[in-house]
């Protein structure tokens, strides 16, 4: 199964060494984020998609007066922009992959809305093909 490969990093990571499942506590998706506090660990669940409004947040949970985010990596900027603009452009994936991901994932659901996982299928589905996986 999908979440079994891509997403077992919450698994092998987050459950395994600090004993949370984060699919266990709830996840404001509208905001963005969430805060799970267990015994002496907090962890800050976020959406990538939201980082920049996420600054204050971010800050605060570090603890960091005026934290501010630098965009140091960006991929228009990088020698190999044009190579990165050809995948995207040409990026194909099966259509089943593309529901395993998007439709069929817990993850998913827990921390996005069904109009935000609909959007991002509808957003890939450009590049999906009937294939085998």
């Amino acid at each position: 199964q999908f979440e079994q490969k891509e997403f077992q990093w919450f698994d092998s990571q987050m459950k395994r060494y600090f004993k949370i499942d984060v699919l266990e506590y709830p996840f404001d998706q509208e905001k963005g984020y969430s805060i799970i506090k267990e015994g002496n660990i907090e962890l800050l669940l976020m959406k990538l998609e939201k980082l920049d409004e996420l600054e204050d947040v971010i800050g605060s949970f570090l603890n960091i007066k005026q934290f501010r985010l630098c965009n140091d990596n960006i991929g228009i900027e990088k020698p190999y922009r044009f190579a990165y603009r050809e995948f995207k452009e040409n990026f194909v994936i099966s259509k089943k992959r593309l529901e395993d991901i998007y439709i069929r994932n817990d993850y998913m659901k827990h921390f996005y809305s069904e109009q935000e996982c609909n959007e991002l299928y509808s957003r890939w589905s450009k590049h999906s093909r009937d294939m085998r996986q």
